[in-house]
């Protein structure tokens, strides 16, 4: 693949589009042993039109375009999904049905489609042929996808190459009127720099050494600090290493030579994690050496997606359990509690009455059972939950004192800030479990003298009630595995108790959101907020 990768550096790039592509699809065929190639732009009514070729048998785009619309092939479902598509027994393919008789002619036996994207929309394929089965593998696809984006990038910048042709050819034919020369060198800078401004994602041109020696508006929001970054290494920059990152894959590109992609997390001071990057980078070869000489990174904040994620996996899990529980809680209950009366009535015989201590431990350790059972079914959603219409305030201040009283019990302070908020459809009971689930957590999460505040607002469509206490925080390894079931870092903890919670706001259309530092943790339950 290096071989295909460095030939096609030698491409002119400041060539028209097509003939740049017509021969980088020469290099493929040749270094792939594909027997011809094409690029195909799809309009809205599944014509095709061909964009550039090598080897093309003639007549072959007239027939297939007559035959019937590309839509309904399999390069329709390319243009669709976004994903390469391969058929290695064409004949036998009903899509393909319309060209068979030109597949026949031609002997192809493989065919492969790959999509061409634009803003995460496909507008055509690129596709090779082969007139003999050969099982493509996975790395020949990865480096299909990596062409299909080159060739992408050609297209589109179509215009612009055009213009930059022209200006080129311009300072070639002007150079001794350097007045106008340094005028269209300033207005290409212009446009080079309102293009990297335009992309809305990170941008970053690395050296061999990793200094940054480019960058794009959105790189220098996120990382700079209101510093200047061009010089400076990046990691030191976009981690405050002093070393490469862990993973790097700049660090892989510089090595291999060939693209690479990682997610890397971005962690403040006290070893939060506050963004997760998804990182593309690519080599930036010398056209005339072939060398390496650094590398572009492509830079997304995937945080949020990085959040859904992870609300869906505990979703998923919580599903699971639920079903669990619903399957097998009471089948556990049932001859535990045959267990039990038999110890009671052994221990109340006379000859038993020196092992009745042994006894009075197995019903204390079974009852401890049956309650993690019972937090156990309550996971399951095959319960009755009645929604009522009901003010989260009222809730709230209805266990108040008890609230109260738990808390001065521990020596420790609680405080309500309630404010104005809608009336909502929840089951009472469940809201009053998720409530103190969370108010317990907090008041075991703080040393005698602390404060726990309880508090409720509304923010748009949703209604927030939140917990804040003055402990220690959660520290990230913990942090990311909360409210995971029988996960507990409590000595006798379960595990379940927010697990609990998370089951039923889930229910209640809610989700459980974290702020958390050395000064305390609060957690905000969003009714109306859903996963997204």
């Amino acid at each position: 693949m290096k071989k295909l990768f460095k030939d096609i550096t030698k491409i002119d790039i400041l060539a028209p589009p097509k003939s740049y592509i017509d021969e980088l699809l020469g290099s493929v065929c040749h270094h792939l042993g594909f027997v011809f190639a094409t690029v195909i732009v799809v309009d809205e009514q599944g014509q095709g039109r061909m964009f550039a070729s090598h080897n093309l048998p003639n007549n072959y785009m007239n027939i297939v375009n007559r035959a019937a619309p590309v839509l309904s092939s399999p390069s329709g479902e390319a243009v669709r999904t976004g994903n390469i598509v391969v058929e290695y027994n064409p004949l036998a393919e009903k899509r393909l049905k319309p060209w068979w008789d030109i597949i026949r002619q031609n002997d192809i036996a493989t065919i492969a489609w790959v999509p061409l994207l634009n803003e995460g929309r496909a507008f055509g394929t690129f596709n090779i042929y082969l007139s003999r089965v050969r099982k493509i593998t996975q790395k020949e696809l990865e480096t299909l996808e990596q062409l299909g984006v080159i060739i992408s990038i050609a297209m589109a910048s179509n215009h612009y190459l055009s213009r930059l042709n022209s200006k080129t050819r311009e300072l070639e034919l002007e150079v001794a009127r350097r007045k106008q020369a340094e005028k269209a060198t300033r207005e290409g800078e212009r446009f080079l720099t309102s293009i990297l401004t335009s992309i809305q994602d990170g941008l970053c041109v690395l050296d061999d050494q990793f200094n940054i020696i480019r960058v794009n508006n959105t790189v220098e929001r996120l990382y700079s600090g209101g510093m200047p970054v061009i010089g400076e290494k990046c990691y030191r920059v976009f981690n405050g290493r002093d070393d490469v990152c862990d993973r790097c894959p700049a660090y892989r590109t510089l090595m291999t030579g060939e693209s690479d992609q990682e997610v890397i997390s971005t962690r403040n001071e006290l070893g939060e994690v506050v963004r997760w990057s998804e990182i593309y980078s690519f080599p930036f070869i010398e056209i005339f050496t072939g060398n390496i000489s650094g590398v572009t990174m492509y830079i997304r904040d995937v945080t949020e997606k990085r959040r859904i994620e992870q609300e869906m996996s505990r979703f998923e899990m919580l599903n699971l359990i639920e079903e669990m529980a619903a399957g097998i809680g009471h089948e556990l209950r049932n001859p535990m509690t045959t267990v039990r009366g038999f110890l009671q009535l052994l221990g109340g015989k006379m000859e038993c009455v020196r092992f009745k201590n042994y006894f009075n431990v197995m019903i204390d350790e079974l009852d401890r059972a049956n309650t993690i059972i019972s937090k156990f079914l309550s996971l399951s959603k095959n319960g009755i939950t009645e929604f009522n219409i009901i003010n989260l305030n009222s809730v709230i201040n209805y266990i108040y004192p008890l609230i109260v009283a738990d808390a001065m019990s521990q020596d420790k302070h609680v405080e309500a800030r309630l404010k104005e908020v809608p009336d909502l459809p929840m089951d009472e009971n469940e809201i009053r479990q998720l409530l103190l689930n969370l108010v317990r957590n907090g008041l075991e999460a703080m040393e005698p003298g602390g404060l726990l505040t309880i508090s409720t607002s509304a923010s748009g469509d949703e209604v927030l009630m939140s917990v804040t206490d003055q402990g220690q925080g959660i520290v990230p390894e913990v942090l990311e595995k909360i409210g995971t079931p029988f996960y507990s870092t409590k000595d006798n903890g379960t595990g379940l108790g927010l697990a609990l919670c998370y089951s039923i706001a889930a229910r209640h259309n809610a989700v459980i959101k974290i702020d958390t530092d050395v000064r305390g943790s609060t957690f905000t339950v969003c009714f109306g907020a859903g996963i997204g």
